[in-house]
């Protein structure tokens, strides 16, 4: 589990920092050891926006972790992504994280050196996932992973007062941690393009008049597919004065996209699909893409935010689509999908997850859940609200495991940004920020349930 923690007296600054969890599926306890200070906030990690935040994917029985840092010391803050590498011990505490210097990841580079970027109106949130397959000769692969980024290349100021129009382009590179203290970089492209380095250009995420810098944090998200090919989704925007807008009103949506890696290792964008939420003129805001490895069932569950052009919250929405091999990789949306709110109040941060393999409605039947947070005020019967894709209905899961803020040892109020991920015996361990007591400290909080 990885989280950023902003140093007080640091001016804005952050580190990274994570804990190793273990589970005993026998009692089903889950345990933490001692935090790893992963990024050093006085190497200037992080930046003053706290929405920028590390990730952390499998690697077997290891993890990789990565981070942006950004050099506040410049006007354009030029900014470098880092991972760390860390490698599960014989027995709980004995771990090892590998990285370039303490409190410094290794740097992501190519054969021009370092590769640092400036950070402009967005571009400091990674997406990662696992690489399992070869998707050339199907063999599975080992220590590789996928990271992607979105990087600005063009804004400035729209016709209304207030608006900015913003374009943006997607970085993409495999990572080889074959040996955890020298890891490798390999870029991805599409060499169609006209920007030759990139893997998706043409990214629109405007600016609304509300005052909410929507445009500000476009977080990509990445996922493997079966055959061992990537879905990328990212939040999109278009101003009603844009040419490329269909719609005569500002328009926000969510796009998905397929690319396929071919022999010699070019890859092409083969299919796109957007998903639209129940308001087209508010942001479409922090995809999230779920999948079921252990089954051969292509399938994926998005879940997503809804945000009015003042930043306040518009709902939870749930998309769930397939994959189709017709002659290429072409996205097919599999079954409807919904927006999910509790009437009386709004969700938050949506985060989805797609189990078939051990649902409890049996073996490889679907299986979707949503979860997000809300702003019930503290003193309320829960701090959480989870959806479950039932058929086509929602049905609102036990939430006993989510506490009543009033019944825990701290106070917990405003909970944001949840995770969920899956263990054995349906356990669904849940993560999230919290402000806790009256002291107004962010800490990061899990719970979780064996089912």
């Amino acid at each position: 589990m990885v989280w950023q923690s902003e140093i007080p007296g640091s001016g804005n600054r952050y580190s990274v920092q994570g804990t190793f969890l273990s589970y005993d599926s026998t009692t089903g306890y889950l345990q933490y050891q001692a935090t790893d200070f992963l990024g050093d906030p006085g190497a200037n990690v992080g930046i003053e926006d706290a929405c920028i935040k590390p990730t952390v994917v499998a690697d077997g029985d290891n993890f990789v972790v990565g981070w942006t840092r950004v050099d506040e010391s410049y006007p354009n803050r030029p900014y470098r992504i880092e991972f760390a590498y860390v490698e599960a011990g014989t027995s709980p505490g004995q771990h090892t994280v590998y990285s370039e210097s303490s409190g410094v990841g290794f740097p992501l580079s190519d054969a021009s050196g370092v590769r640092t970027f400036v950070a402009g109106a967005s571009g400091e949130t990674l997406g990662m996932d696992t690489k399992r397959k070869d998707p050339i000769s199907g063999a599975p692969l080992n220590h590789q992973m996928v990271c992607v980024n979105i990087h600005s290349v063009f804004s400035h100021a729209g016709i209304n007062p207030g608006e900015v129009l913003n374009e943006y382009v997607l970085y993409g590179w495999q990572v080889d941690f074959t040996s955890p203290s020298n890891p490798g970089f390999t870029a991805l492209v599409d060499p169609s393009l006209q920007t030759p380095d990139v893997l998706l250009e043409d990214i629109f995420v405007d600016q609304l008049a509300g005052g909410y810098d929507g445009a500000g944090r476009v977080p990509p998200f990445v996922r493997e597919t079966k055959g061992g090919h990537l879905i990328v989704s990212h939040d999109a925007m278009e101003l009603e004065e844009r040419i490329t807008n269909s719609q005569n009103q500002d328009y926000g949506r969510v796009w998905v996209h397929s690319l396929r890696i071919a022999a010699g290792g070019s890859l092409s964008c083969v299919s796109s699909y957007n998903f639209e939420g129940p308001n087209l003129d508010r942001y479409q805001r922090r995809t999230n893409i779920s999948a079921d490895y252990d089954t051969n069932i292509e399938r994926f569950s998005i879940g997503w935010l809804e945000l009015d052009s003042t930043g306040a919250n518009g709902g939870g929405n749930l998309g769930y689509f397939g994959l189709t091999l017709t002659g290429d990789f072409d996205l097919a949306q599999t079954g409807v999908y919904g927006t999910y709110t509790d009437p009386s109040d709004e969700v938050l941060d949506p985060r989805a997850l797609y189990e078939s393999t051990d649902s409890p409605h049996g073996p490889q039947t679907p299986w979707d859940i949503l979860i997000g947070t809300n702003s019930i005020p503290q003193g309320a019967q829960d701090d959480f609200e989870i959806y479950m894709w039932d058929s086509a209905t929602p049905t609102l899961l036990d939430t006993e495991f989510v506490p009543n803020p009033t019944s825990v040892q701290y106070a917990v109020t405003d909970p944001r940004r949840p995770a969920l991920f899956y263990l054995d015996n349906f356990a669904m361990p849940v993560v999230y920020d919290a402000i806790v007591n009256s002291g107004g400290v962010e800490w990061p909080i899990l719970h979780y349930k064996p089912r």
